[in-house]
């Protein structure tokens, strides 16, 4: 890497890397597999305790486990341990356009934050809310999500473009050498406040994870903890933790005040719980999901969400068969609504249909493989595009990320960017076959 003064004067060098502990295979095994596994092991009377009748049975658990084993056989077949490094030869024109990219997609995101902020202080956001969310008080985050601060379509949106532009500052960082701090932090404290205010700590999670991983590819020097199996598996429990300790932060402003009065647990033990329940539900949801709606041909159930932007909504509420409309009708009536995700695993094989499904996941699965391949290559748009499909990677047991309305406008914005920004010429290092 070139210092400022040096990319101004000539092409710009720049080193990545590929490496087993981000490969889309460790993912699965770090999180969706044995997330699966202790749904699986959970005993009925856990998803009682939930507000949900127990609806699994062992052909639903199939259905979710051939899909699994789909994604994993695709993933165990494009798996390495021998990771390709290569130093990517970024153009003054290519460089250019690559500032330009990063600023528009800057100004887009704080721009719709802003925006976001300014019409909820005109519709009675005040710092007595604030004190109320701070505080625990019953009902201030559901007035705050439902009122104050309710999505606006084409404004909150494009807020999502976040989930971009973690990683663009990572690469503008290593290619300048201008250090980012300012707005990584100005990211990260808008994300969390969205984690906190908006009670969507799924908005946290993509930045953070989509920023770890652009990183990762693209540092100098491999983090200690990834040179030794064993350091990344204490570290992965670590963050386990911490992730647990903030569910606890954010649960206690959502609802420790109410469950306080009706749990023995303590707040990290009910938060555990509660973690565990969000993606054993979804197994359950996707069980009610499937006894609703059954085995069908409605591939546009898989666009889940709020789809205000360019009237999509009314179009994939036309042609679509209706069966998350079922669905949520069924989980009012007969489960519980407070856990409402249905797992990617039985979606789309209620949505697709069994083979459909197998069919589904094995070009999906091919898709991230390719992208992560191109990604190690050097493709600047991999590499963002490869940090983005890990949150679905992680998400698989609980929802199907990839068709959510949040996931539409970085679709949008990866698809510009592959065509405005040409990728740099690239070389082999002399550690291209070592094993790292």
């Amino acid at each position: 890497m070139l210092t400022s003064e040096q990319s101004r004067l000539g092409d710009v060098q720049l080193l990545v890397r590929g490496h087993w502990s981000f490969s889309p295979l460790v993912l699965l095994l770090l999180l969706p597999v044995p997330i699966f596994v202790l749904s699986y092991f959970e005993p009925t009377s856990a998803y009682l305790n939930w507000g949900q009748p127990y609806l699994l049975n062992n052909t639903f658990w199939v259905y979710a486990a051939t899909n699994l084993a789909v994604i994993a056989c695709v993933f165990l077949f494009g798996f390495s341990s021998n990771q390709k490094s290569n130093i990517l030869i970024f153009t003054q024109d290519q460089m250019y356009r690559l500032e330009r990219v990063t600023r528009l997609i800057t100004i887009i995101t704080f721009l719709s934050y802003g925006t976001w902020l300014t019409i909820g202080i005109i519709r009675g956001l005040n710092l007595e809310l604030v004190r109320d969310v701070f505080s625990g008080s019953n009902g201030a985050i559901w007035v705050l999500k439902t009122t104050i601060l309710a999505p606006i379509s084409g404004v909150t949106t494009w807020s999502q473009l976040g989930v971009v532009l973690g990683p663009l500052l990572v690469i503008r960082q290593r290619l300048t050498g201008r250090k980012q701090t300012r707005l990584f932090a100005s990211l990260f404290i808008v994300t969390l406040l969205r984690a906190i205010f908006f009670s969507e700590r799924l908005a946290l999670v993509e930045v953070v994870v989509t920023t770890a991983v652009a990183y990762l590819f693209l540092a100098p020097k491999l983090p200690s903890i990834l040179l030794r199996p064993w350091k990344f598996v204490l570290s992965w429990i670590a963050l386990a933790a911490c992730y647990v300790t903030f569910f606890a932060t954010t649960e206690f402003f959502r609802s420790w005040t109410f469950y306080s009065t009706v749990t023995q647990q303590n707040i990290f033990q009910f938060s555990y719980d509660r973690i565990i329940a969000y993606y054993a539900t979804a197994f359950n949801n996707g069980a009610l999901y499937l006894n609703t709606n059954g085995l069908s041909w409605d591939p546009f159930a898989l666009i889940q969400g709020n789809f205000g932007l360019f009237g999509l909504q009314d179009f994939l509420v036309n042609t679509s068969e209706g069966g998350a409309a079922r669905f949520t009708n069924a989980l009012w009536s007969s489960s519980d609504p407070e856990f409402s995700n249905v797992s990617g695993l039985f979606l789309t094989t209620s949505s697709l249909g069994i083979l459909a499904s197998w069919l589904f996941w094995l070009g999906l699965s091919l898709l991230i493989v390719s992208i992560y391949r191109k990604a190690v290559s050097g493709s600047p748009t991999s590499i963002v595009a490869y940090s983005v499909a890990t949150v679905g990677v992680l998400e698989i047991d609980r929802l199907f990320y990839f068709g959510q309305s949040r996931t539409l406008p970085v679709i949008i914005a990866l698809i510009l960017f592959s065509l405005y920004l040409s990728p740099p010429h690239t070389k082999p290092t002399a550690a291209s076959s070592e094993k790292v």
